[in-house]
């Protein structure tokens, strides 16, 4: 009998640990390890399933006998990141510590740390590359700036580990049913609006995004974990990024209702926020869904729940 593999998923209350978590369960061949700060939440979440599922505190770590280890650790949506400013580097950097630690008794796994696109800084007409350079204050340090500084911190410290095996993954876009429809995200909003039937007001700002799943990031995780030794970071991608106009177009015929306004003076942050940097391919990451087929996948999940709950209480 194969051996099933065990992933051990750090913050697997959150919106990417919890998605990562449920997409792996589906897959007969792989037990999981989750660590959260709340593992009796994860432990009502996955009751039911069928999957071989340990559930475990933040405090407990101990990666003994994972083949790879995930950290998903977050801060939430973008107000408690902000709310939390510079000392989002420190949070970052003393998990990394702890994280590190316990790896040492753990020499073979893969440790992969998700980490952002906003290390590149603002992109503005720019999309992310192998050649893009990014900056950070060096005598002010910016608050508005320091998710993307501690990741950047992370990826770098990760460079210098004499563990044999660490890949950082950026993402840009990562959306799945999972997602808190009160965070704040753009995306966010939107979903809310058309489950709640709702209009969404926009500007006419244009803005490219290059969102991925769970579904993406468990393939890219498991094509990695057959590479014996790795210390990299990637950029993960769908097969095409999207406008916010084709986007929107998309999700109208599900039920989305949008009302835009040409005289906005507010434009995106950052315009084009998607990523050129195709080093993943090297480890066997090959997209099948491209960034509409995604969004509109995770809008189809988040319908057909809320068709089912309003149900339930008729």
């Amino acid at each position: 009998m194969t051996r099933k593999r065990t992933i051990a998923v750090l913050g697997a209350t959150g919106h990417v640990g919890l998605s990562l978590a449920h997409e792996l369960s589906r897959r007969g061949d792989i037990a999981l390890a989750l660590y959260s700060r709340r593992p009796e939440a994860t432990r009502n979440i996955f009751k039911a399933a069928a999957a071989d599922v340990d559930h475990h505190a933040l405090d407990e770590m101990s990666f003994a006998g994972c083949d790879v280890v995930v950290n998903a650790l977050g801060f939430g949506a973008p107000g408690t990141v902000a709310a939390i400013g510079l000392d989002v580097v420190r949070f970052t950097l003393e998990w990394e510590e702890r994280i590190k630690a316990a790896l040492m008794r753990s020499p073979d796994s893969l440790y992969v740390f998700i980490s952002s696109g906003a290390v590149y800084g603002a992109l503005g007409a720019d999309s992310a590359s192998e050649a893009s350079l990014a900056s950070y204050p060096a005598n002010t340090p910016d608050p508005q700036g320091a998710y993307g500084l501690a990741k950047f911190a992370a990826e770098t410290w990760h460079r210098t580990w004499r563990h044999a095996r660490v890949l950082d993954v950026r993402v840009f876009g990562y959306i799945s049913p999972c997602i808190d429809l009160n965070s704040g995200f753009f995306l966010a909003q939107t979903l809310k609006a058309m489950r709640d039937q709702t209009v969404l007001p926009t500007t006419g700002h244009d803005m490219i995004r290059d969102y991925v799943g769970p579904g993406e990031l468990s393939d890219l995780i498991l094509a990695a974990a057959t590479t014996n030794e790795v210390n990299a970071v990637v950029d993960i991608y769908s097969k095409r990024p999207a406008g916010k106009f084709e986007l929107l177009d998309a999700l109208k015929p599900l039920g989305l209702t949008v009302n835009i306004d040409p005289s906005g003076t507010t434009g995106p942050k950052r315009v084009n926020y998607f990523s050129r940097f195709k080093r993943a391919a090297t480890l066997g990451y090959v997209p099948t869904r491209d960034t509409v087929e995604i969004v509109t996948d995770v809008a189809r999940a988040i319908m057909a729940q809320t068709l089912v709950q309003r149900q339930g209480r008729t």
